[in-house]
């Protein structure tokens, strides 16, 4: 995914998931932002589906290691960061997300 050590990639994962998490559980993307302008809100929509992408991709690269306990742990952060609220309004950025 990126070029940092496979401990600080495993850093940056986690603190993407926990920057959606509240004390009860997961939030989506846009909650608090009602009301903004529609271009902020394409605006994060596209970049959070951009850095979802690189974890679906990622989690794919992670799935053809061999497995050792260290990338286990980063691919167990992978899936916990990748699991999210998704909405109606997510469907057709599923569908376009582009993982080989």
């Amino acid at each position: 995914m990126l070029s940092v050590s496979q401990g600080m990639e495993t850093s940056l994962i986690r603190s993407f998931a926990d920057s959606m998490r509240r004390k009860n559980g997961k939030i989506h993307y846009w909650d608090g932002l009602e009301g903004a302008d529609p271009y902020l809100l394409s605006c994060v929509k596209s970049c959070f589906f951009k850095v979802y992408e690189l974890l679906q991709k990622d989690l794919v690269m992670s799935s053809k290691r061999e497995l050792d306990w260290m990338y286990l742990h980063h691919y167990l952060t992978l899936t916990e960061a990748m699991s999210y609220p998704f909405r109606d309004i997510d469907s057709h950025m599923m569908l376009e997300l582009n993982v080989q």
